[in-house]
């Protein structure tokens, strides 16, 4: 039996990226990366979405460019363009080893409390917040830094 061919008169455009139309629970849950994370198979470069337009290296030469001709600087430039993503990068760091140092603290207080069981439910209840905000904010971290490193080596292979 021959193969079937299907007409088309101009290819069909990329679908767009799960990210553009989730919404704030998904995006928040990465949620949006579920139909690729539950496919049973090993997946293919055809499973796999095309870059967001934000990673891509057109989006990322330009404004590097537009930076370095201003300051011949290449730190400068770098600084100028991706110095929010880092900046934020920082904080959540920061924010990160907080919640690392709360919770042998709140151990510490949830052990001194067996004796007054008062106040145990409040002590476990912040070692909880504070480890689930941990990994929360550790994921979204990771995600971020990630994300930028994608463009920064784009903008390099340009």
């Amino acid at each position: 039996m021959a193969a079937t061919v299907k007409y088309a008169t101009f290819d069909t455009p990329p679908a767009a990226h799960p990210t553009k139309s989730a919404n704030f629970v998904s995006r928040a849950f990465f949620a949006w990366a579920l139909p690729l994370i539950r496919t049973p198979r090993q997946l293919n470069l055809d499973d796999v979405w095309h870059l967001t337009p934000e990673t891509t290296c057109a989006a990322n030469s330009a404004p590097l460019a537009a930076a370095y001709a201003e300051s011949p600087s290449v730190v400068k430039a770098f600084l100028r363009v991706y110095g929010g993503s880092y900046f934020l990068m920082a904080l959540l760091g920061l924010l990160l080893r907080l919640l690392e140092l709360v919770g042998p603290i709140v151990l510490n207080k949830v052990v001194g409390a067996v004796d007054a069981p008062s106040t145990l439910y409040q002590w476990v209840g912040l070692l909880c917040l504070s480890m689930t905000s941990h990994a929360f904010l550790l994921a979204h971290c990771v995600v971020l830094e990630e994300t930028t490193l994608v463009r920064y080596v784009f903008f390099e292979i340009a």
